[in-house]
């Protein structure tokens, strides 16, 4: 400071103002970013995640900011570059098992938290935002299965929990999460050979979902001696995770020799697809599957690639 103060006592006062109004600047930084009341990116981050709504939401960002922050050795979030974030690009993209959507949303991720870090002035500079991401639009008919290979899924389980896994994911038409989550005193039996599961989906909306037949009574046997307060899927300490769920499936696949990259939630798009094309009505397929806006169960009716008006004219 000393330095760049004039020697000219006349001089003085219009230095020492222009030094005064640099320090106001920084102490008002300073009171800024105590709003979000941060002093660690772990802090900021586990803050950001709480701005979003769902437990499933907040969990599928969670793993996404790790990833990421795996890829630049937890790099401090203030001194990321555009090139941190190009570089994870071009290594997402040529992971051969990732979607292009799977791409985009770890992205995306990362780019919301730079933006919220800079939006509370965690961050001076959003890298991010000089990075484009679009979301590509989704194409049913690369993520469905047939019947064949639905029932071959079932028929690879060597034990009574996956089978009963894989028929409830299908019959369902559950997103994972809902499904591991489900405790016995969810699972309301008629007593007419039929029942329902209520079901917790996005935003806490709950659902009931109607099961009978040979589904039902797998159910029920697979209940005998559990508690209501029980999971219907146990895991270490808990309910059966994710994960777990993505390995079961992945070993199945393997075993039942199909050769696609298939996750558990491709038996939801199956249970969607097959009920539509053996003639459910949209609306309650739509509410089967907790579907918030019926565009998006009409969007299977439109998925099917082996049939076309084509095949209703003439042949000529």
């Amino acid at each position: 400071m000393n330095d760049r103060l004039s020697q000219n006592p006349d001089d003085f006062d219009g230095e020492w103002a222009e030094i005064s109004g640099e320090l106001a600047s920084v102490e008002r930084i300073k009171d800024i970013s105590l709003l979000v009341q941060c002093a660690t990116d772990t802090e900021l981050i586990e803050l950001w995640l709480f701005t979003n709504k769902s437990k499933n939401s907040r969990d599928a960002y969670r793993r996404d900011i790790a990833y990421f922050l795996a890829f630049v050795k937890d790099k401090p979030i203030e001194l990321l570059r555009l090139g941190d974030l190009v570089n994870y690009k071009e290594a997402l993209e040529g992971a051969c098992r990732l979607s292009q959507r799977t791409v985009a949303r770890r992205l995306l991720a990362v780019k919301s938290l730079l933006t919220f870090a800079y939006d509370t002035r965690y961050i001076r500079n959003n890298v991010g935002s000089l990075l484009k991401v679009s979301m590509p639009s989704q194409d049913i008919t690369q993520h469905n299965l047939s019947e064949h290979q639905v029932l071959a899924l079932i028929e690879a389980a060597s034990n009574e929990r996956d089978r009963l896994l894989v028929r409830l994911l299908y019959f369902t038409g559950c997103r994972v999460s809902e499904l591991i989550s489900v405790r016995w005193s969810q699972v309301l039996d008629y007593g007419t050979g039929s029942g329902i599961i209520r079901v917790i989906g996005k935003g806490n909306k709950e659902r009931n979902v109607l099961l009978s037949g040979s589904i039902w009574s797998e159910l029920l046997a697979w209940r005998e001696g559990k508690s209501d307060d029980d999971w219907v899927f146990k895991g270490r300490g808990g309910h059966l995770r994710r994960g777990a769920v993505n390995r079961i499936i992945d070993q199945l696949t393997m075993k039942a020799g199909i050769k696609l990259d298939v996750s558990p939630h491709w038996l939801r798009h199956a249970h969607v697809s097959h009920a539509l094309d053996r003639g459910a009505p949209v609306h309650l397929v739509q509410a089967n599957v907790g579907h918030s806006d019926i565009r998006t169960t009409q969007m299977y009716c439109h998925a099917r690639p082996t049939e076309g008006s084509s095949q209703y004219l003439p042949d000529f």
